[in-house]
């Protein structure tokens, strides 16, 4: 499938006593959609439908493929937005572009939502 990006997660995942952090993602499908609220563990727990579908998208993390939902769920919390927003911003690349307001002179001003998540390399 074209699209598929690559990704650097904030923290990574420690799997196996390696770090991964790289990866890459795919755009999400109508299929992906549907087989997603499919899956009998959203019946009984929606929260669990970004881990499905992330599980779908996500091809690959550092040497982990294919990424299971243990995976995605051992993922520090901030790993786990990053992926739900890289993959609305893959979906609907005009979503990155944020603005907020200054309390101070009332104007919007522009920012990236990626930049939110540029941590130095350690």
């Amino acid at each position: 499938m074209s699209g598929e990006r690559e990704f650097t997660l904030p923290i990574g995942l420690e799997f196996d006593g390696k770090l991964h952090r790289k990866g890459k993602i795919r755009p999400s499908t109508a299929m992906d959609e549907l087989e997603t609220q499919e899956e009998d563990s959203i019946r009984f727990n929606n929260r669990l439908r970004d881990i499905v579908l992330l599980k779908r998208l996500v091809t690959r993390l550092g040497e982990i493929s294919p990424v299971t939902e243990e995976h995605l769920e051992n993922l520090y919390e901030t790993d786990f937005i990053y992926l739900q927003m890289l993959c609305e911003e893959i979906d609907s690349p005009h979503s990155r572009q944020q603005a907020t307001l200054c309390p101070r002179c009332k104007k919007e001003h522009p920012f990236d939502i990626f930049t939110l998540f540029e941590f130095e390399k350690a």
